[in-house]
C-alpha cells in the first residue's frame, strides 16, 4: 500500500505497462471512474468472475494509471480471514494518522476495532461512519482509490465496513474497486453495488495471447486444444503455453476436464513440488503471511529452517525465476504472481496431527523434531461459521503465528478452528 506523492505536471499523466486484450469495455469503465475522481465524485465497481479470468490485471491497470490519486490497496489472504478488521486495518494505514480528527464516538469505535483502546465490543455502524469520515477527509485533499482484491479472503467484519462506505460514497473524491470470484459468499455483503463479470476472452483475443506467449510455431490442432483447454481464461492459457514450452505434451483428444481453477492450482502445485525444499518453505510462509514484507518472511525462514542467509537468497530468486513469486519493484516485497498460485500452496498445505504447523514438503531430510507438512489430498480451506464478535486484530500477525493458524484450519473438517 502506497500513497504515491503529486506527479510532475509536465509528464503525461498515463502510463499503460501492460497489454490487456479484449477489455476495452471495462478499461473504458475504469477511466471513467477516475475522471470522476479527480472532478470531486465517487465511483464503486465490483468485478467479478472466476479465478484467473483477468480481475487483479484491471485492477493493476487502475492502479498503474491513477496519476495523481492517493493509491491504498488490499488482497484477502486466507491466513487472516479469522482476523477481525484486519484487512480493514490494512486498507487505512495510510490514513490512520488523521484519526484523531474524527468526532470522538467514531473515533473510540475505529481504536476499538483496532485493539488502539480497550473498550467493549465497538457498534460496526459506528466504525463504518468513521471509515466513511476519515476517508471523505482525506480525500478532500487529493482524491483517493481504493482497492480490495481478492475480497473472498478479506475477513467478514472488514467486508462488511467496506461495502457499507460503498454504498454511502457519492460527491467524495473516492474510487472503490473490488475484485471477487463468482459464487462465492462475499458476495452476498456487495449485493446491491454496481458490477462488472469479467468473461472469457473471444476466440480470436485467445488466439492472440497464446501466440505471443509461445515461442515457437505448433500444431493448429494442438492449439485449437489448448484454446479449448484455457476456455478463454488469460491465466490459463499462458500456464498452459508455459507448460508446452517446457516440454509437456498436449493430448489432442478432450477429456473430462476438472473445474479450471482446480486444473489451474494443480499445476501450480506440480511445479512447486519439484523445487527444493527451502524454496517450497519460501512459499508457504510467503502464503501465510499477510504483509507482502520480504525481509520478514527472510527472517521467518532462517528462524524456521535455520538456513544461511545466502541460501534464503537463493531460494527466493528460484521462486521468482519459477514465476511464482514477482519480482521486486521499488521496496522489497514478497508478493504472488497470480493470487491463484497464493491459494494453490496455501491450500496444499496439510499438517498431520496435532502440533505446531511448520512449512515443510518432505523432500529432502528434515530435522527429527520438526512436525512435518506432507502434500496429500490438497483440501481446500473450509469458511468459518459467522460469529457476533472476534477479536480485534492491531498488526500483522507473526509468521509462526501464521503458520499456526494454517494447522488449525487442517486439523478439523468440523467445528470452527481452535
Amino acid at each position: 500500500m502506497e500513497i504515491p506523492s503529486r506527479p510532475d505536471p509536465d509528464q503525461p499523466r498515463y502510463v499503460v505497462a501492460m497489454v490487456l486484450r479484449g477489455r476495452k469495455a471495462e478499461l473504458a469503465e475504469l477511466a471513467g471512474l477516475l475522471e470522476r475522481a479527480r472532478a470531486g465524485l465517487s465511483g464503486v465497481l465490483v468485478f467479478s468472475g472466476p479465478a484467473g479470468i483477468g480481475k487483479t490485471a484491471l485492477l493493476d491497470h487502475a492502479i498503474q494509471v491513477a496519476g495523481d490519486l492517493q493509491v491504498t490497496r488490499v488482497a484477502g489472504v486466507e491466513a487472516e480471514q479469522e482476523l477481525g478488521f484486519a484487512a480493514l486495518h490494512r486498507l487505512l494505514l495510510p490514513f490512520l494518522g488523521e484519526r484523531g480528527r474524527l468526532p470522538a464516538p467514531q473515533r473510540d469505535a475505529l481504536e476499538t476495532a483496532f485493539g488502539l483502546l480497550s473498550a467493549p465490543p465497538p457498534d460496526r455502524f459506528l466504525v463504518g461512519l468513521a471509515v466513511l469520515t476519515l476517508l471523505a477527509e482525506a480525500a478532500a485533499n487529493r482524491p483517493i482509490l481504493m482497492v480490495c482484491d481478492d475480497a473472498q479472503w478479506m475477513d467478514r467484519e472488514s467486508l462488511e465496513v467496506v461495502a457499507f462506505v460503498a454504498r454511502r460514497l457519492y460527491a467524495d473524491g473516492i474510487v472503490l474497486l473490488f475484485g471477487v470470484r463468482d459464487d462465492d459468499t462475499a458476495r452476498d455483503s456487495l449485493a446491491g453495488l454496481p458490477e462488472s463479470r469479467i468473461e472469457g476472452l473471444s476466440d480470436d483475443d485467445a488466439a492472440a495471447l497464446l501466440g505471443s506467449s509461445l515461442k515457437t510455431e505448433i500444431d493448429r490442432v494442438i492449439v485449437t486444444r489448448l484454446l479449448s483447454e484455457a476456455d478463454g481464461n488469460p491465466l490459463a492459457i499462458r500456464e498452459l503455453a508455459r507448460a508446452l514450452a517446457g516440454g509437456d505434451q498436449v493430448d489432442p483428444v478432450a477429456r473430462e476436464p476438472l473445474p479450471l481453477n482446480r486444473r489451474l492450482e494443480a499445476r501450480f502445485l506440480r511445479r512447486v513440488s519439484d523445487l527444493d525444499t527451502l524454496t517450497q518453505q519460501v512459499l508457504l510462509v510467503a502464503a501465510a503471511d499477510s504483509s507482502g514484507d520480504l525481509a520478514l518472511v527472510r527472517r521467518a525462514i532462517r528462524r524456521l529452517s535455520a538456513a544461511q542467509e545466502s541460501a534464503v537468497d537463493s531460494a527466493i530468486e528460484q521462486a521468482v525465476r519459477d514465476e511464482l513469486l514477482a519480482p521486486e519493484s521499488g521496496e522489497p516485497q514478497a508478493h504472488f504472481r497470480h493470487p491463484l498460485i497464493r491459494s494453490a500452496v496455501y491450500g496444499g498445505a496439510l499438517c498431520p496431527g496435532a502440533g505446531r504447523c511448520t512449512p515443510y514438503w518432505p523432500r529432502s531430510p528434515i530435522p527429527s523434531a520438526t512436525p512435518i507438512v506432507t502434500p496429500g489430498t490438497w483440501p481446500r480451506p473450509r469458511t468459518a461459521p459467522a460469529r457476533p464478535w472476534r477479536p480485534s486484530w492491531r498488526r500483522a500477525p507473526s509468521v509462526p503465528a501464521s503458520a499456526a493458524a494454517i494447522w488449525r484450519r487442517r486439523r478439523s473438517s468440523t467445528g470452527p478452528p481452535s
